[in-house]
């Protein structure tokens, strides 16, 4: 069987001897629909087209055999809304925000450099070979420590489990910065005084309240379930507050 001569139908009238077998629309290639006998035709010697349409058609297909649907043309899909904001990626830094137009990203990098606690001051060279001073005992330390309302552990034989002991109260005054604070809670009457005798007991530290007292309730403090729990109980709530003292 012979195969059919393929034709493109692209103006309004195509001429060619060519049109005595059966035509039929292949593809649809103009903007305007295909429709056999309004905007598309045949006679002996062309093809026709008209309104926009445009097509590839075949020539000497097999008779009776229906003519291909129009293919209408797709619509363009509108481009996806693509909108991310406050993302953290590791490595990458922190995604600001990003959609269509683009992004804006936040990245930084740290250098960390051990620097001994003592003596206050010294040098060290940072990763441009620039030489700088640093006061240790400002510039790496904390300025707050709070410790609410720690486990009393009121059985005799637990004391040495308790959190605030002479120990730690050395480390914090050693650790803090410059004008640094340890802030304390407790609703447990004899805990509190026993964190009081040892942080009295600190020479690196200094009630603000004033020797051997109890501090006002900082604002700044959240009310933890264990306080709202004493308070609805009835039971009192011992603050301490101490300073780093200044090393002359």
């Amino acid at each position: 069987m012979a195969r059919p001569a393929l034709f493109r139908a692209l103006a309004s009238r195509f001429a060619a001897a060519c049109c005595s077998a059966r035509v039929a629309l292949l593809r649809s290639t103009g903007t305007g629909e295909c429709i056999l006998g309004r905007t598309w035709g045949y006679d002996a010697g062309s093809i026709w087209v008209s309104y926009q349409c445009g097509g590839e058609f075949a020539v000497g297909a097999r008779a009776g055999a229906p003519a291909p649907a129009p293919q209408p043309q797709a619509p363009q899909e509108p481009t996806p809304r693509v909108d991310e904001w406050g993302v953290f990626d590791p490595g990458k830094g922190f995604l600001v925000g990003r959609n269509a137009a683009g992004e804006l990203a936040i990245s930084a990098y740290a250098l960390l450099r051990f620097i001994n606690q003592m003596p206050g001051e010294q040098t060290y060279t940072d990763h441009l070979g620039n030489t700088r001073v640093t006061d240790g005992r400002r510039d790496i330390y904390p300025h707050r420590v709070m410790v609410f309302f720690p486990d009393p552990w009121p059985k005799s034989k637990h004391h040495k489990r308790r959190l605030i002991n002479a120990g730690f109260a050395a480390l914090v005054a050693q650790r803090l910065g410059a004008g640094g604070e340890l802030q304390v809670a407790t609703d447990w009457e004899h805990y509190a005084d026993a964190m009081r005798v040892v942080l009295e007991a600190e020479p690196g530290l200094q009630n603000v309240a004033g020797e051997g007292q109890f501090a006002a309730r900082n604002e700044e403090r959240p009310t933890t379930r264990f306080e709202a729990r004493g308070v609805r109980l009835g039971h009192r709530v011992w603050d301490l507050a101490y300073r780093k003292r200044e090393v002359r």
